[in-house]
């Protein structure tokens, strides 16, 4: 009875594995278990409720096995060619459908062991319009098969493209969806080559196979060999990083995370990791084998993917990619998903071999009669095109439906599509320029220090910005888009302008630096909150009123310039130009050009070869710059590609760096020079901790360097530096330009320098241990926070002594999310007790390549503070910085206005990295300021999100509830910091709280009291006169300092130096706090100038200059408070006064 009981579930729990209403349930990882639970009174269930959802799959499983059991096989229907679906990628490897369901066989029989293989053969069933067919015969093979089918024939895509067949190739049969391993086995096969030419010939054999067998794929197979999912202009972006994707990987594979990581670690590629974590995971039921259409519109979706939740539906969809890829799909899965391919295939290949790939599958005209070389000719054809309309989803579409020949006719210049910018070649001199300009007529042009943009206008009057990488900025500059209709003239309904965004002082009528053009917000920009005017400088015209202009010559495209627009000084001008071959006259007109705040000059043909060359760098455009003068000219672009271990003071570090020049046309990387001088330390620290994350076992095979060269690491090709140099030299070692300047020499620079890394060229950041800063919390311990781009253990090791770590805490990690903008991994940690005035060294998050050092306050006077306000990331910031830095401090004091992010949160970051040199070392005590606040109605509704986030100070260690206003003692001073942009009236908590901690000050034990706010309650300049957070709580607050005998209130919000005497209730008082105002650190907006004459009595000094102040607490009696001017080289101390401390003066005392 039980054996038959048994048989029975057998077969029951058989119909339902192979059932539709199972197949959800089918795609585990987890091998199926059965439990024999001992039932109890208490756990049988009431028969009388509604059947449970178990029961519901058990009826209808039942109800299925009958049907098939009942209804007799369908009929054949007719064959006929299956065409892909256009919008459900269609299933090579489709389950069984509920007709196919097959008697359950006995257990244990030979029937039921075949049933239970994966590798069971079946006739697979498609249905096609209404009826029934087989498959073709290439899809009857098991997955396995057809995988090593393909394995062989794969490399066949190598032969000379004239002599391919893709027939001997494609393992799938035509208007099937293409296998993604296809792909991937192509993706292998390149990255063992290194000749273009070859590679030319392996992706154009790949896109004939795919235009032969499937077209329809052919769009998404292009996109994914140039790792993009839709064109630039479309900001179509994945939105994820490394941490979801291995979050996503370790659930696919079953896996930790830690594993993972670990792993990745070893062989510094997640895609490998990924591929080897497939080798060892089995399933119930194989998932249907991906097909390029199907990893393509994932990919799509989880760009698209936004909103609640967002992120794990990312994750999800990368974890169903992963669960159903195989052999070294999951490799190449990952690697796409970072946007790392790593195999050496340029985008300018990918175009020469989808035009050459045209031709041979042209069915719909012959190459013009007049054509020597077709394949050359139709690459060419492609790059053009691209160049004008750079949208795949066009051109691909153009090619299939009416070839190559003809493109050009269907794909132009489209009003509302970015093209890409015409560049200029740098020069070196003006006699250079009349040596290759000789006998033509070219016009010279102010070059203006600003960002590149291409502004389209519609006929129905939208407006559309675009930078010099088509990426949309149509949002970034609001004031742009609503002065464009009121510029032009009326008769001019459409244009396309080539113009430079510069940086504006309309006041002064002046151009500001591009450093301040780049502190404008970036994102979701308000008119009203603009504090950076640009100005638009037009000096091309692209399209005029539907038709296009680019083959215009540039003297007519310049006159339907000048006649389309007004001028309006400060919002829209022409670009300064002359019209001259006089050397005297050009030299001149460079120097007004750089006395203009310009960077010199464009000087371009006007009416000879001097049509708009889309995306190139052109010899018809050049560039002169003021440094040209005695040196190579430009700046070039290089890559630092390995490394050589530094000795002495740099040992720890990369003590020199090899840099290559990237070869287009032979894609590869050639060395050119060792760079080594001119770092400064935080620099090469800052460089090497970067690249130690980049480090890869060998060199890549498409890197060129001498064999004589022999660096200690070689690097993964990720960032690139902006490098000076003196003079070119021919080099026997380098392999830049082999055969050019000598047959079997390269050439080098001399005197190379390190300008800047260029990270607008580097889309990734090294995943390190960074914005590291210091905060005290209690008497002895610290709060050491840093972020790291992707998790990592929130642990600090710390010791007394270089590399030795006795001690380790962990702390917690948060994140937070900002509109559009996901914060790092936000970690902290407490670490003590510590012994003060000590030195001691730490590292986070077990980061070998960065250790840091601190030194912790004195445990009694004296004690040395550095105050310093609205600090902001300007050259007044850094200069600022480093004056701080010359001078031996305890502690730093901040009231308010730190990163000046202004809702663009990466500013946070770089403002991060900018003070992690000293906010590592020295605990940094901050409060804030209005430039933290950040609250956008509706949009982003809670303020001070990145601020609490990242700047936690010890408010719960003092009482209080919030993170805005809190207290702590330090060598005998009381330091309180309260909040000038939180509620402090009489009712509100910041109040309380202030009674309460004033009245726990022991002036025994703290004999000096010190308050930093914002906004100050004493200010005789022009600037910020009257704000209720100057005026009410001052009102408010003010009785309570005084009261408790405050020493000393600094401030900040006001930009610039002001100190006053001891002061209550606007008049001069013995009792009364002195008042400083210190909001001159280096902000972006400039200096308050302007005071209120005659100055106040109670007013002793005032200055609108940059610097930052000092107040040395000597001993439980005397202070001296200095303030530092920073506008020489050396900071000069330009305001100076001694004071003695309220609790030991007689008179104050209550």
């Amino acid at each position: 009875m039980v054996l038959l009981l048994l048989r029975s579930c057998y077969a029951q729990c058989h119909t339902i594995l192979f059932s539709p209403h199972f197949k959800s349930l089918s795609r585990t990882s987890k091998p199926f278990s059965l439990s024999l639970v001992h039932f109890s009174p208490k756990r049988i269930p009431n028969m009388s409720s509604k059947p449970s959802a178990f029961d519901r799959l058990m009826s209808g499983a039942r109800a299925v096995a009958a049907a098939k059991k009942n209804k007799p096989p369908p009929p054949p229907s007719p064959k006929k060619r299956k065409t892909p679906d256009s919008t459900t990628p269609q299933n090579p490897n489709p389950a069984p459908s509920p007709n196919d369901v097959p008697e359950p066989p006995a257990p244990g029989t030979k029937q039921q062991e075949l049933n239970s293989s994966s590798e069971v053969k079946k006739s697979k069933l498609v249905e096609d319009n209404g009826g029934i067919k087989k498959r073709p015969s290439s899809s009857s093979s098991s997955a396995s098969e057809r995988l090593a089918e393909l394995k062989c024939k794969i490399p066949l895509l190598k032969k000379k493209a004239a002599e391919f067949d893709s027939k001997k190739v494609a393992c799938w049969g035509e208007g099937e969806r293409v296998p993604f391993i296809f792909l991937c086995l192509a993706f292998d096969l390149i990255s063992n080559e290194t000749g273009r030419i070859v590679i030319t010939d392996i992706v154009c054999n790949a896109l004939r196979t795919v235009m032969n067998t499937t077209p329809d794929d052919l769009l998404a197979i292009v996109y994914l060999l140039a790792n993009r999912i839709g064109p630039a202009h479309e900001g179509l972006e994945l939105g994820i990083g490394d941490a979801s994707i291995i979050k996503a990987l370790a659930e696919a594979c079953g896996r930790t995370e830690v594993q993972i990581k670990k792993q990745y670690k070893e062989l510094g590629d997640l895609g490998l990791v990924a591929k080897a974590s497939r080798s060892s995971q089995s399933m119930m039921r194989k998932p249907d084998p991906l097909t390029v259409a199907k990893v393509f519109d994932t990919f799509r979706l989880i760009a698209k993917e936004s909103g609640q939740n967002s992120q794990e539906k990312k994750k999800n969809h990368i974890k169903g990619l992963l669960v159903a890829a195989t052999d070294c799909e999951p490799q190449y899965l990952i690697r796409l998903l970072q946007t790392k391919l790593r195999i050496g295939l340029a985008e300018q290949t990918l175009l020469a071999a989808l035009g050459q790939a045209a031709v041979y599958a042209e069915k719909h005209s012959k190459p013009p009669s007049d054509i020597q070389s077709p394949l050359e000719e139709a690459a060419k054809i492609v790059k053009q095109v691209y160049s004008v309309l750079p949208v795949y989803d066009k051109i691909v579409p153009a090619l299939l439906s009416d070839g190559v020949w003809n493109l050009r006719k269907t794909c132009t210049f489209t009003l509302g599509v970015p093209v890409g910018p015409m560049l200029a070649k740098p020069t070196k001199g003006v006699s250079e320029i009349l040596s290759k300009f000789q006998n033509t007529v070219y016009t010279c042009e102010y070059k203006y220090d600003g960002e590149r943009a291409q502004i389209h206008y519609m006929e129905n009057g939208m407006v559309e910005i675009y930078s010099r990488n088509a990426e949309r900025n149509t949002a970034k500059f609001p004031d742009v888009v609503a002065a464009i209709p009121r510029l032009k003239k009326d008769c001019v309904k459409s244009f396309v302008l080539d113009c430079e965004l510069v940086a504006y002082d309309r006041d002064r009528k002046k151009i500001l630096p591009f450093q301040t053009l780049i502190t404008r917000a970036r994102k979701n920009v308000v008119m009203s909150e603009i504090k950076v005017d640009v100005c638009i400088y037009a000096f091309d015209m692209l399209y005029l009123n539907g038709k296009p202009l680019i083959q215009e010559e540039l003297k007519v495209r310049r006159e339907h310039l000048y006649e389309s627009f007004e001028e309006e000084p400060g919002y829209f001008q022409f670009a300064t130009a002359i019209t001259s071959n006089d050397i005297e006259e050009i030299q001149t007109f460079l120097e007004a050009a750089v006395n203009a705040s310009c960077e010199g000059l464009i000087v371009k043909t006007l009416d000879r070869d001097a049509t708009y060359e889309p995306s190139k760098r052109s010899l018809n455009w050049l560039k002169l710059k003021k440094d040209y003068m005695d040196t190579i000219g430009d700046s070039v672009d290089l890559v630092p590609i390995a490394a050589f271990h530094g000795r002495g003071k740099r040992t720890g570090v990369y003590g020199a760096f090899l840099l290559a020049c990237y070869d287009g046309d032979k894609e590869e990387f050639q060395s050119i020079c060792k760079i080594g001088t001119g770092f400064s330390e935080a620099m090469l620290e800052e460089r090497s901790a970067s690249l130690r994350s980049k480090v890869i076992p060998k060199p890549k095979p498409y890197f060129r360097y001498s064999d004589t060269l022999n660096p200690d690491v070689w690097f993964e090709p990720t960032e690139v530096w902006e490098v000076k140099a003196a003079d070119l030299t021919i080099s026997p070692v380098h392999r830049a330009a082999v055969g050019i300047a000598d047959a079997d020499k390269g050439i080098s620079l001399r005197f190379p320098r390190l300008l800047r890394v260029r990270e607008d060229k580097a889309p990734e950041q090294a995943t390190s241990s960074e914005q590291v800063h210091i905060s005290v919390v209690g008497v002895d311990k610290m709060r050491v926070s840093w972020i790291t781009k992707d998790e990592a253990r929130a642990t600090v090791e710390y010791g007394t002594s270089a590399g030795v770590y006795d001690s380790s805490v962990t702390g917690t990690t948060s994140s937070y999310k900002y509109v559009l903008y996901k914060s790092g991994q936000i970690h902290e940690a407490v670490i003590g007790p510590l012994k003060p005035d000590t030195v001691y060294y730490y590292r986070c998050s077990s980061d070998p390549s960065r250790e840091f050092n601190l030194k912790t306050p004195p445990a009694q006077f004296p004690i040395k503070f550095a105050v310093i306000g609205d600090f902001g990331q300007t050259d007044w910031t850094k200069s600022t910085l480093q004056h701080i830095s010359r001078s031996d401090y305890d502690m730093l004091l901040l009231p308010g206005d730190l990163s000046y992010a202004d809702f663009y949160q990466p500013l946070w970051d770089s403002f991060g990295r900018l003070v992690e040199p000293l906010a590592s070392q020295r605990p940094w005590m901050v409060t804030q300021g209005n430039h933290e606040i950040e609250k956008i109605p509706v949009v982003h509704s809670k303020s001070f999100t990145s601020y609490n986030a990242r700047w936690r100070m010890p408010f719960e260690e003092s009482g209080s509830t919030s993170n805005l206003y809190y207290s702590f003692d330090v060598a005998g001073v009381h330091v309180i910091m309260l909040g000038s942009y939180t509620d402090f009236g009489p009712d509100s908590d910041q109040y309380r709280w202030l009674q309460e901690d004033l009245g726990k000050v022991d002036r025994a034990r703290t004999p000096w009291v010190v308050v930093l706010i914002h906004a100050p309650w004493y200010n005789t300049n022009t600037a910020h006169q009257g704000e209720k957070e100057s005026v009410d709580m001052k009102a408010a607050m003010e009785d309570l300092l005084y009261q408790a005998r405050v020493d000393i209130v600094f401030a900040g919000h006001v930009h610039a130096y002001e100190r006053f005497t001891r002061v209550y209730d606007g008049k001069a008082d013995d009792c009364g706090p002195v008042h400083i105002t210190i909001g001159d650190g280096g902000n972006r907006e400039g200096l308050a100038t302007k005071y209120r004459d005659p100055a106040e009595n109670i007013s002793i000094f005032r200055e609108a200059s940059f610097g930052y102040g000092q107040f040395e607490v000597v001993n439980e009696t005397h202070a001296q408070w200095t303030w530092h001017r920073n506008d020489n080289d050396e900071s000069v101390v330009a305001d100076s006064v001694w004071l003695t401390s309220l609790s030991s003066n007689p008179i104050c005392k209550h």
